[in-house]
């Protein structure tokens, strides 16, 4: 005889004698009771059902924000990349301002050398020429002495 709920409840309407009823009732109350084992264990299937749900949710709410990690990371690097090409442009510009202002200093220096030079160069042309001034004074005021001597011996009757 198989158990199910219909041979239960005919096995009870047939059964006239008390030991009968209760080894029906037994078997009713064994059936009722791998029925509330087999719900106990669906329902703990059901739970690592859900719980292996929720995991895999959360693995991939996991990768997910590994992905957006990774994806940070990767800003962060080319953030990074570009202050660092940025500080390497500013510092080439300094440097180029450095040159350039180098540069400067040394046309300033060289320029200032020059003018030093040419204004030594104009005093000792002023020296020279009024050197040149003198002398030709000089010669001029001794050729004036010459013809005023010669002016004079003619003037003076000859003896």
């Amino acid at each position: 005889m198989s158990l199910s709920v219909g041979n239960i409840y005919r096995g009870s309407n047939e059964c006239t004698n008390g030991a009968e009823l209760q080894r029906v009732l037994g078997k009713g109350l064994e059936a009722v009771s791998y029925i509330e084992k087999a719900v106990e264990a669906i329902q703990k299937t059901a739970s690592a059902q859900e719980k292996s749900a929720i995991a895999q949710e959360k693995s991939a709410i996991a990768r997910a924000n590994s992905a957006i990690a990774r994806d940070q990371s990767a800003i962060a690097k080319e953030k990074s990349a570009a202050a660092k090409q940025e500080c390497a442009e500013a510092e080439t510009r300094r440097d180029g301002h450095v040159d350039l202002a180098n540069q400067l200093g040394e046309l300033i220096l060289t320029k200032s050398a020059d003018i030093r030079k040419l204004e030594e160069d104009q005093v000792a042309r002023k020296a020279q020429l009024k050197a040149e001034g003198d002398e030709r004074a000089a010669k001029i005021a001794a050729l004036r002495a010459k013809i005023a001597a010669e002016k004079a011996q003619k003037a003076v009757p000859v003896s």
